[in-house]
């Protein structure tokens, strides 16, 4: 760089690059990586499965009970919390009356799909940018290792379920999203709009949660 030569590029690797190396043993090793990623956090989320659940997520799902058996809400049911968590506390209600399954289970399941769906679009996310930055080559180490670290962290949590968890659950790809616009990239009007309204859910779990976007357009809007 002294004498004003440019350093070369490392060009991005792919999973289709790892697939046809030559070299049995790196290839080994990313594929145990990606299975211990995935495994570690199933594994867990498995073990909910037959352990009682929050007792505050509990009671959230014993009030959507009684909300959908007619009774009314902050009327027979009194709570300080917004209606929005109760209604969402009906889909396994609903899905007990459906299947059979215990609420805590369908509620674990619903859980495990909206974080797995969550890790799914900021994985989507991360190797587009990846693959604008790289000029076509798409699915980068990168894009493909930290949305298995975000798995990992959605999938567990201490308190499975509750009001903070969900919020994350919901919003992880609104921030992705909000640092792919601090570089100037934008995507597509109807995947934007699907990841707003989800993030608008989970900050509207609770009133304090608005703070957190707020913050996070304010920096935009100065960035």
């Amino acid at each position: 760089s002294a004498q004003g030569t440019a350093r070369p590029s490392i060009p991005a690797t792919r999973w289709r690059d790892i697939a046809a190396a030559g070299d049995w043993t790196g290839r080994l090793a990313f594929a145990a990586a990606v299975a211990v990623g995935l495994a570690v956090p199933l594994v867990w989320v498995a073990a909910q499965f037959y352990a009682p659940i929050d007792h505050d997520t509990g009671a959230i799902l014993y009030f959507s009970d009684r909300w959908w058996a007619g009774e009314r809400l902050y009327v027979d049911l009194i709570d300080v919390n917004p209606p929005l968590v109760f209604r969402l506390g009906l889909v396994p209600v609903l899905l007990r009356q459906w299947t059979g399954l215990a609420e805590p289970t369908s509620l674990i399941g619903c859980v495990m799909v909206a974080s797995v769906l969550s890790t799914f679009a900021a994985w989507r996310l991360l190797a587009w940018r990846s693959s604008r930055i790289a000029h076509g080559q798409s699915g980068t180490l990168t894009a493909t290792l930290v949305p298995l670290a975000l798995l990992f962290a959605l999938l567990t949590p201490g308190e499975l379920g509750q009001r903070e968890h969900l919020m994350v659950v919901l919003t992880v790809p609104y921030v992705v999203l909000t640092a792919l616009r601090l570089e100037g990239y934008r995507v597509a009007l109807p995947i934007a709009i699907l990841i707003a309204l989800a993030a608008a859910a989970g900050f509207a779990l609770k009133p304090f949660f608005l703070i957190v976007p707020a913050l996070i357009e304010l920096f935009v809007l100065w960035v």
